[in-house]
């Protein structure tokens, strides 16, 4: 039994000092390596599949409301990108250099379907209608009180007709007010037309030339100023009224059938994809290299395990993972 008993502390000691802080990310590096390398040869399907992803992300996401806490912490998170933000000197062309932008433009443009869908959307809202029949009332009272040809060529005649027209308000109100009312019926009649139009116009106008032309005009503007200055036009109570609304939005599309089909189908077409590929191969194809990833977990990992080290958990767990073996071996 003493045997065992010395035994078992000197296979503890061997264990815990292949985590030891020097050794550590040695031994990580090793295994990970190790790791990786079976890894080449595993189909993905061998591993894990696409039902039981869909499911983890069923119970893990689409399942779960996202409770007030964590609300705080998103919160939290978004204000302090804002805050950093607002701190930044860097310009918006050093961000984004003109010709990517420029190639961005160029695929937005070049999507008609959405243009045409999108400006029919607009000029077919109650709030275009208003504005159209806005803007034409106002231009031709304007027109016929200012740049109509009797005030264009005879010196004085606007200057009269305005007084005559704030002596007719005054003396018979009705008649100024009937006026409004007919110029008014003359827009709302003319207002299907003037929509059908704008639409055609702007259907025109919306060339891949004139668009482009557009977007440099804007990117011209935009390079030279700060994103400090663009992100303090978003105060921190904006930042939370439209995080509590993409809350709210997220707990109800949640639940609905669409985005569980909708997040469903990128997984299902990897594994359609993939399923047959090794784990490697796919690690290649999304640009992981072995040494690279290797470099980059391994001196992370290691200072977990240190501490762990260092509290006592690591020899604690090899311990127990151990004693079993030892007691299995003291019985017979």
């Amino acid at each position: 039994m003493k045997d065992l008993d010395q035994m078992l502390e000197a296979h503890v000691q061997f264990e815990l000092q292949c985590w030891a802080p020097k050794r550590a990310e040695e031994t990580l590096a090793t295994e990970l390596h190790a790791l990786i390398g079976w890894l080449e040869q595993i189909p993905v399907g061998d591993l894990i599949d696409s039902e039981s992803v869909v499911g983890w992300i069923q119970e893990l996401v689409l399942a779960r409301p996202i409770g007030p806490e964590l609300q705080q912490q998103l919160l939290t998170s978004v204000l302090a990108v804002r805050q950093a933000a607002a701190a930044e000197t860097a310009t918006v062309g050093e961000i984004l250099p003109e010709a990517e932008f420029e190639e961005i433009a160029r695929a937005a443009v070049g999507m008609r379907d959405l243009q045409e869908a999108v400006v029919t959307q607009i000029t077919s809202s109650e709030v275009y209608a208003k504005l159209i029949s806005h803007v034409l009332y106002e231009g031709l009272k304007g027109y016929l009180t200012e740049e109509n040809p009797v005030s264009k060529r005879v010196p004085g005649a606007s200057s009269i007709m305005k007084l005559g027209q704030s002596a007719i308000g005054n003396a018979a109100p009705g008649l100024s007010q009937g006026i409004d009312k007919q110029l008014m019926g003359f827009v709302n009649s003319n207002i299907s037309d003037a929509m059908r139009d704008s639409r055609e116009y702007l259907m025109d106008a919306l060339t891949e030339e004139r668009l482009m032309e557009t977007a440099a005009e804007i990117y011209e503007e935009a390079a030279e100023a700060e994103l400090g200055e663009a992100a303090a036009q978003l105060s921190p109570e904006s930042l939370q009224e439209i995080s509590v609304a993409i809350f709210g939005a997220w707990d109800h599309l949640r639940t609905t059938d669409t985005v569980a089909r909708l997040i469903e189908a990128p997984i299902v077409d990897f594994f359609d994809r993939w399923s047959d590929e090794p784990v490697g191969k796919v690690l290649i194809a999304a640009g992981v290299n072995a040494d690279e990833l290797v470099s980059a977990l391994s001196p992370t990992a290691a200072a977990a395990v240190d501490r762990a080290y260092q509290d006592g958990y690591l020899e604690e767990r090899i311990r127990a993972r151990l004693t079993p073996f030892y007691e299995h071996l003291a019985q017979k």
